[in-house]
């Protein structure tokens, strides 16, 4: 059997090199010209074929993933194994900057396939590893580095000369109850849908709960966005219902850079950035469907829902503040209770209140804050038993706790 016009008797006596191809697109720049990696492998097996090199196809390596951090590539993490096993000669590749952009991380890849006795080719760039060839590959590196800056630099430019002209950026599919316009720098209203959100909020606004307009949208068979053409629509989830309900675009309020992507672990996360860094757009820009004040008594019933719901402690004995009593001090969230179970480092039963906003700010530095009941607890119950005390103090409070009710609209009461 041929391989490349290769026998496998030839590679068998040692005629031959086995060779390993790497290719890598990043995935912010998968369509760039010339580098997929259809056209990188098909390059690499040009170069194998020329010069004579066996290549199987469990040793062509294609990924998908961020030069940033080349540690946590799982398909190069394999490819560093085979080489370790000396599973092949000479691993061959497209350019240097898809072993990695960084020119560090380039060099410290290049020494630990070289250990295991792994040549090293490109097919674009020609390698050497004397001083001079070493400060070279240093040099693109670095330009593939302040590249890749120029072009993070250049989108971020345009997306906020975009928001400053009132414009959205036009990505993605417009929110549930919308359309984009022709040069989708705005919504439209989505005449249907724009019905159902009327509906969600109205029933949400009466005594209809989540669970329950989660089941009358699905058994009505309205369908979600993710519903195709000629199936039967798919069910609506709770997640989805909270999301249309605290969106503020259904009053009218559009705003830009409200997100931030954060790359972790190979991944991109999207965190909400905090409200003085959003730039709010226009007005028009998206219609409203929604009025204020339903809007208002809406996001009133979310927030007492999320009181409650930090009062359905499985083990109320075990902390004084589980009813949404204690704030983060970093920006300001409730805290809910952790409990960890006992290990076999720890036989005890750990209790804490914890801050869930870690996934959703970015600035204010918050990364789920946690204290130790036992340690707040005792102050808490202090500072209460004293105020307990004062007859006055807590017949004024209840005083102002009346003002505020009777300034309420009955339904929002």
């Amino acid at each position: 059997m041929d391989d490349f016009g290769i026998t496998r008797k030839d590679n068998e006596i040692g005629n031959y090199k086995r060779a390993a191809i790497y290719a890598r697109v990043s995935t912010d720049r998968q369509d760039e010209e010339g580098t997929s990696l259809i056209s990188q492998v098909q390059k690499c097996l040009d170069y194998c074929k020329e010069h004579k090199y066996i290549v199987g196809d469990i040793h062509i390596y294609r990924e998908v993933w961020t030069g940033t951090q080349y540690r946590e590539r799982p398909v190069l993490s394999k490819l560093r194994a085979a080489a370790r096993s000396q599973e092949f000669d000479a691993l061959v590749f497209y350019a240097f900057d898809r072993l990695s952009r960084n020119q560090v991380h380039q060099a410290v890849i290049i020494d630990e396939l070289q250990h295991n006795n792994v040549s090293v080719e490109c097919v674009t760039e020609q390698f050497d590893d004397s001083p001079v060839g070493r400060f070279m590959r240093s040099a693109q590196s670095f330009v593939s580095e302040v590249e890749r800056e120029k072009i993070r630099e250049r989108s971020l430019r345009g997306f906020l000369q975009r928001y400053n002209e009132g414009k959205m950026i036009g990505a993605g599919p417009a929110a549930y109850g919308y359309k984009w316009n022709k040069d989708r720098t705005a919504f439209e209203i989505e005449p249907t849908e724009a019905e159902v959100i009327k509906r969600i909020f109205n029933l949400y606004k009466g005594n209809t709960s989540l669970h329950q307009l989660a089941r009358i949208l699905t058994d009505e068979q309205i369908p979600t966005r993710t519903s195709k053409e000629g199936e039967p629509p798919k069910g609506w989830n709770l997640s989805s219902i909270n999301h249309i309900l605290k969106n503020a675009n259904y009053i009218g309020e559009a705003y830009g850079r409200k997100w931030q992507a954060i790359a972790k672990s190979g991944t991109t996360k999207y965190l909400r950035r905090p409200s003085d860094e959003q730039i709010l757009l226009p007005e028009g820009t998206v219609p409203p469907i929604i009025d204020r004040e339903t809007f208002d008594i809406v996001q009133a019933k979310l927030t007492r829902n999320r009181e409650v719901s930090a009062r359905r402690n499985m083990n109320p004995e075990d902390n004084l503040l589980r009813c949404g009593f204690i704030f983060c001090g970093k920006c300001g969230r409730r805290m809910s209770v952790q409990r960890n179970k006992p290990t076999k480092h720890s036989p005890y039963i750990q209790i804490f209140y914890t801050c869930k906003r870690g996934g959703q700010v970015t600035s204010t530095e918050c990364r789920s804050v946690s204290i130790n009941v036992d340690l707040i607890d005792p102050y808490a119950w202090s500072f209460v038993s004293e105020h307990l005390k004062n007859h006055e103090l807590i017949k004024n409070k209840i005083e102002e706790i009346g003002v505020a009710l009777r300034k309420l609209s009955p339904a929002a009461r």
